[in-house]
């Protein structure tokens, strides 16, 4: 643990937190904001909007990606599946939708389920 910049000694975390703790949900969006950061940094593809690229948006448990392709919604995917196993998270495959504005059938391929 680091505090006021200085690194404490390692320690075992023997118990989470309880269930409905109000810092539960404070530590996974602690968690989700790392994982995105480190699954999309660097990656300037979505939507523009003001100036602004929007790849994704996010709302408690929730995640949406936002890509202008199905090769660019694939790379996305990859990134996060593969920062969500560094962080020991995983994409739950039955509840991953994809939706477009267009008649094209858009698929993508997660932990090995194409949808």
């Amino acid at each position: 643990m680091k505090v006021a910049g200085t690194l404490s000694e390692w320690f075992c975390i023997k118990k989470g937190v309880r269930t409905g703790c109000n810092v539960s949900p404070c530590l996974f969006n602690i968690l989700a904001e790392a994982l995105m950061r480190k699954a999309l940094d660097g990656y300037n593809t979505g939507f523009r909007f003001g100036g602004k690229i929007i790849n994704n948006l996010r709302y408690a448990d929730d995640i949406v990606l936002l890509a202008t392709s199905p090769k660019e919604l694939q790379q996305q995917m990859i990134r996060v599946e593969q920062a969500g196993t560094e962080f020991n998270m995983h994409i739950n495959a039955i509840k991953t939708k994809v939706m477009t504005n267009t008649d094209c059938k858009v698929t993508v391929t997660v932990n090995g389920s194409v949808f």
